[in-house]
Order: structure tokens, then C-alpha cells, then sequence
């Protein structure tokens, strides 16, 4: 029994060879072994088989990818109502343009036109006189004139998120339909 544990770790009696140096061990003997034969030249007609990777779409991926497409169409849509809101404050701003110069215009004809004293020479002949001091009529009021200011409630954070969605998304429906 002995014997047999002497030749499994190769022992001489106290002092154990060193396995290190054995060729078994020797980190240089795979070169210094010769192949018994060469290789041969690879027939061309046994081509390797070409190994392809299936790709997997994670479900995060896609919910990453639809919300960045969601993020960027929200973007657009922003700023086509931007460019909109836009042309159509150019377009009132001429017209209130247009309107005030036609209205100052107008007074200027109606002033030229109609003037106090043939109001006064119109009524006149058409039977009308000053009144009276017994037509004067004076309306008292009792309390003092009251208005009411609103007062604005401010909104949380969540809250105002949400409005803006709410908002965004309506748009985007009245925008596709």
C-alpha cells in the first residue's frame, strides 16, 4: 500500500522529486514535441460554418425607444403651435394695425361731418328743447361700488404635470384628427 502512494507522488524515501522539472509538467515541452505528421492544407471544399448571434429586443428597450419617439414627436408638436401661434399674432397685429388707422380716420370724417352745433340745430327743428330742472332725475346708491379679485390657488408639481400632458396630448389628437 505503501508502494503504490510512492508511485502516484513519486517519492524517494523522505525526499519528493521535483514534478516541476518532469516533462509532463514542463511548460515548454508542447513545443519541443514534433507532430508526427504535418497538417494538411484545409480542403476548400469543407468551409467552415459561419456562426451568426440572434439579436434580442428587450421589452425596456422598447418602451426606452417608443419613449423617446413619443418625446421627440411632443417636441415637434410644440413647436409647430409655436410657429403657428406665432403667424397668427403677426397677422392680428396688422389688422389691429389697419383697424386703428381706419378708426382714426373715420373719427376724422365723423368730426368734420357731424359737428355740436348742427346736432343741436337738427333737434331743434324736429320739435326737441333742453330739459327741464323738474325732468332731472339724480339715482342714489346705497352701497359703495365692491370688486371682487380672485385669488389664484396655486398648483403642485404633480398637478401641473399633469395639466401639461392632458394639454399636449389634446393637441396632438386635435392635431391628427
Amino acid at each position: 500500500m505503501a508502494e503504490d502512494r510512492r508511485s502516484i507522488y513519486r517519492t524517494n524515501g523522505a525526499a519528493a522529486y521535483d514534478i516541476y522539472s518532469l516533462p509532463e509538467f514542463d511548460s515548454n515541452a508542447a513545443r519541443k514535441v514534433k507532430p508526427a505528421q504535418l497538417p494538411h492544407e484545409h480542403n476548400k471544399a469543407q468551409r467552415e460554418k459561419s456562426v451568426k448571434a440572434k439579436i434580442q429586443v428587450t421589452p425596456f428597450t422598447v418602451v426606452g425607444i417608443a419613449a423617446v419617439v413619443l418625446a421627440a414627436v411632443m417636441v415637434m408638436l410644440g413647436y409647430v403651435r409655436l410657429y403657428e401661434a406665432k403667424n397668427l399674432s403677426g397677422e392680428l397685429n396688422s389688422k389691429l394695425t389697419a383697424v386703428k388707422t381706419e378708426n382714426v380716420r373715420l373719427r376724422a370724417q365723423y368730426d368734420n361731418i357731424v359737428g355740436y352745433d348742427d346736432v343741436a340745430l337738427y333737434a331743434t327743428s324736429h320739435g326737441m328743447r333742453q330739459p327741464t330742472s323738474n325732468q332731472t332725475v339724480y339715482v342714489s346708491v346705497p352701497q359703495k361700488d365692491v370688486a371682487v379679485i380672485e385669488t389664484y390657488q396655486k398648483q403642485g408639481l404633480l398637478s401641473q404635470a399633469w395639466d401639461t400632458f392632458r394639454d399636449g396630448f389634446k393637441s396632438v389628437v386635435e392635431y391628427l384628427f
